[in-house]
């Protein structure tokens, strides 16, 4: 009888040994299969900026494309295909990429002053697209909001909330984002034009 106890043991721990193995070679195969997805991700990114960089926006959004399908959780990949689609002048499409990328979980691969640039981008694409839409206006607000609330430091965002009041008729406001932005950089030629105006 104990000959038969210990032979079931030694079946069973060989079992366990065995099934373990398994589990762990399995589980190594999956971990390298993301890092692979996420390093062609990565070649494909870098090779969309760069033919963004030389006024290629076609192309670039096709390796954006390639990008987003081999690792869809990386924001950047969205953004760049955002940037693309703007330059092709398709502001509802470039938006709705912006919007999957400040969505959650995309949005927790972006640091905090990356996510800041990417809602001030998503306020001038809502702000370039169609001039009418009260919503449209208070999402631009809010992103702006947002966007200075991480960093306080940026004349764009200011410039763009600027507008946002300006076409809300309320110049106060407008005239008083618009100087914070020239405070930010006495330079800035668009925001420079706007306060004068005002």
């Amino acid at each position: 009888m104990e000959i038969v106890v210990a032979g079931l043991l030694i079946i069973l721990t060989l079992g366990l040994m065995w099934a373990t193995q398994g589990l762990r070679t399995r589980l190594l195969r999956s971990i390298k299969s993301k890092e692979r997805a996420r390093e062609q991700a990565r070649r494909h990114l870098v090779q969309g900026t760069r033919l963004l960089g030389r006024s290629k926006p076609r192309e670039a959004a096709v390796e954006a494309d390639k990008a987003i399908s081999f690792y869809p959780k990386d924001a950047a990949s969205h953004i760049l295909k955002a940037f693309a689609l703007e330059r092709q002048g398709h502001v509802g499409s470039a938006l709705r990429s912006l919007n999957t990328a400040l969505s959650l979980p995309v949005v927790k691969s972006l640091s905090l002053s990356e996510k800041a640039e990417a809602l001030v981008k998503r306020a001038d694409v809502v702000l370039a697209g169609s001039p009418g839409g009260k919503r449209r206006l208070e999402v631009a607000l809010g992103d702006l909001h947002a966007s200075l609330a991480i960093n306080p430091d940026n004349a764009k965002a200011y410039y763009l909330l600027g507008r946002c009041y300006e076409r809300k008729g309320l110049k106060a406001e407008a005239r008083q984002a618009f100087e914070a932005a020239l405070q930010i950089d006495p330079s800035y030629r668009d925001a420079n034009q706007a306060f004068s105006r005002l």
